[in-house]
């Protein structure tokens, strides 16, 4: 079992503190008795696919909390179960508010495979009673979340801006960031709420990238590389053209000029 990040166990154990804080009661659907004798098991993670959550790594945590009235059986072990495969045991904290007990069963789960998995999380007691629950959460290292980077293409502009325009293919808006040449690369990004033109940009190579996260945590990149050129007319034959009726207009009046001294010279004559 990998260790866990200490991110990660902060984050169980002030979950854990809003669970003893709670009346236990709520937790438990319970009515009548404030502090029900039997403790409440919940997975908070990994979280439920039926909640949207993809995980994108073969990595994944585990958070299991028990409550229970701090005068019931001490639980003491916290386990899981991944795919019906044995149990695996989870680091156990314990933590005690407002007559209640906290258990926090934390671990990490890895090299897991694309697709749904099924978790049954495990609470002993001194007096061996176990209770359980279960989860299936789902595992899509391939997935990309919908959206599409509509401009700049993958071409060469002749103007120093360039408008950015994208979309999102999905009813939940995403948070949705950009770096123009990696300049923002350390903060993650510039967020973006609409459409924008980048302005003021130099002759040369570009790149930009704009990423979309949602509430679920699932995201996807997008890079699109594009040349600014300034010094590139709009139509390259341009030039060329008017060369070419400049030499037109020549010719026409040395040819005019010509047939007249030939017409002058033989009326003068005759």
């Amino acid at each position: 079992m990998q260790k866990i990040s200490l991110g990660f166990a902060i984050l169980t154990s002030i979950l854990l503190i809003i669970f003893l804080m709670q009346p236990i009661a709520q937790l438990s659907s319970v009515k009548g008795n404030p502090i029900p004798t039997s403790p409440i098991i919940v997975i908070a993670s990994p979280e439920s696919y039926e909640k949207g959550k993809i995980y994108q790594e073969t990595t994944v945590h585990v958070a299991v909390l028990v409550v229970q009235s701090s005068q019931s059986p001490k639980i003491t072990d916290i386990s899981y179960s991944l795919d019906g495969e044995a149990k695996m045991p989870l680091n156990l904290s314990y933590q005690t508010a407002f007559g209640k007990a906290g258990y926090n069963g934390t671990g990490t789960m890895g090299n897991l495979t694309n697709g749904y998995h099924s978790l049954t999380a495990y609470a002993l007691d001194t007096q061996s009673k176990v209770i359980s629950i279960s989860t299936t959460f789902l595992v899509n290292t391939t997935f990309s979340y919908p959206k599409f980077l509509l401009s700049p293409m993958n071409t060469s502009y002749s103007k120093n801006e360039v408008q950015l325009i994208y979309t999102t293919g999905s009813a939940i808006r995403p948070e949705v960031y950009y770096r123009l040449d990696d300049y923002a690369d350390s903060v993650g990004g510039i967020v973006l709420t609409y459409n924008i033109t980048l302005s003021g940009l130099s002759d040369g190579q570009h790149k930009v990238t704009i990423k979309a996260e949602n509430v679920f945590e699932n995201y996807s990149e997008n890079t699109v590389y594009f040349e600014v050129n300034t010094a590139k007319p709009e139509h390259p034959l341009a030039l060329g053209n008017q060369t070419i009726a400049l030499g037109i207009a020549v010719a026409v009046i040395v040819v005019v000029v010509v047939i007249a001294v030939i017409f002058y010279r033989t009326r003068k004559k005759v």
